[in-house]
């Protein structure tokens, strides 16, 4: 039996709870309801999702990506994904759709933050590129420290 490779598209409005459930997969500073709505609706939001193989209203990742038009730089916002779908390489793949599409839609680098103690995480950005630009004490509303990473993005 051959699985089939992931396929990533872009978030509908009938993802919202979906999207809501990977977002119960952080400790904390998790997306509201109402933000989570809005940036669906956002033209300068790109929400990149993977569906689960094993539940049809279930999403195995998302990625958030931000742009603004007075800017060259993106922002992954958010990257999530489901315990159960973690190690199968779904991080790396939105992260390189990210990337593209950013550097498609005109941008020349792309930043996030994320948490010092999510080794994990900055184990997947420094494989993609990303290197740290600064640390963000008591970044996270439980007071922990984050760091930003960015990286140039081909034209």
């Amino acid at each position: 039996m051959t699985i089939a490779a992931p396929v990533i598209r872009t978030a509908r409005p009938d993802d919202l709870t979906a999207l809501l459930a990977l977002e119960q997969g952080f400790d904390g500073d998790r997306i509201a309801r109402r933000s989570m709505r809005r940036l669906l609706q956002r033209p300068s939001a790109l929400i990149r999702v993977i569906d689960s193989d094993d539940d049809p209203t279930a999403l195995a990742a998302a990625l958030i990506l931000l742009t603004r038009s007075n800017s060259r730089m993106a922002r992954i916002y958010s990257l999530m994904v489901n315990a159960g779908s973690r190690g199968r390489g779904l991080g790396s793949l939105l992260v390189d759709d990210a990337s593209n599409l950013a550097a498609l839609g005109g941008c020349t680098g792309i930043c996030l933050e994320v948490a010092t103690t999510n080794t994990a995480a900055i184990s997947l950005y420094r494989k993609h590129g990303f290197s740290e630009q600064k640390l963000l004490p008591n970044y996270y509303e439980d007071g922990s420290n984050g760091i930003r990473l960015c990286r140039e993005l081909a034209p």
